[in-house]
């Protein structure tokens, strides 16, 4: 074989070679595999309400991606819901952090953020804690407010339903009442000014 052509089935093989290397370390770093070979440590998260949060949502702070949810969220006896976070160990979360919900998708997709405080004294969540989420923000926030202004505004409207029924309801018995009343005082005057009680008032 000649050298040059020897040389260039090298150089072609050398390529790819690396190219290959680097397309695995590429699935490495950021795939599924590459996340079970870096260490990741727990913190559990109560909120009054995780809808749209499941099993592998993202965590992310500051835009990027620190972990994701471990399991499932589940009830516990106080009626609120814990979720279980998976945070990469190289990530420290600033203590007083703040741990929220919010849209990733226009689909109704869940993600949570965690929004570190303003100001840091140094030091961290210690991993295993358990934490208070924060109230819904944003959108959700938004939509939740109208819910329960809708919800009062409809109980609202009940109680004004039922109060004038019941003003109704007294309004016919009064008209009741008062019918049966000029029915006595009719029966009354009929009986005062029947004509043996006029002879009688004429005798005297």
């Amino acid at each position: 074989m000649p050298a040059p052509k020897k040389l260039t089935e090298v150089v072609v093989g050398a390529f790819m070679l690396t190219g290959l290397l680097l397309l695995g370390g590429l699935v490495i770093q950021f795939g599924r595999f590459g996340e079970k070979l870096r260490g990741h440590y727990p913190l559990t998260i109560v909120f009054d309400d995780a809808s749209g949060v499941i099993k592998g949502s993202e965590v992310r702070m500051g835009g990027a991606r620190i972990g994701k949810v471990a399991k499932l969220p589940q009830l516990n006896e106080a009626v609120r819901v814990e979720v279980e976070l998976s945070v990469t160990s190289a990530i420290r979360i600033p203590a007083g952090s703040t741990f929220q919900i919010n849209s990733a998708t226009l689909l109704g997709d869940k993600l949570i953020v965690v929004v570190p405080p303003d100001d840091k004294n140094g030091q961290y969540i210690e991993p295993g804690s358990r934490l208070e989420g924060a109230g819904l923000t944003g959108l959700e926030a938004i939509q939740n407010n109208a819910e329960t202004v809708t919800k009062d505004v409809v109980r609202i409207i009940k109680e004004a339903e039922e109060t004038f029924g019941k003003v109704d309801a007294a309004v016919v018995d009064i008209r009741t009442a008062s019918a049966r009343m000029r029915e006595s005082m009719d029966k009354i005057h009929s009986s005062m000014l029947s004509e043996k009680n006029l002879r009688n008032i004429d005798a005297t």
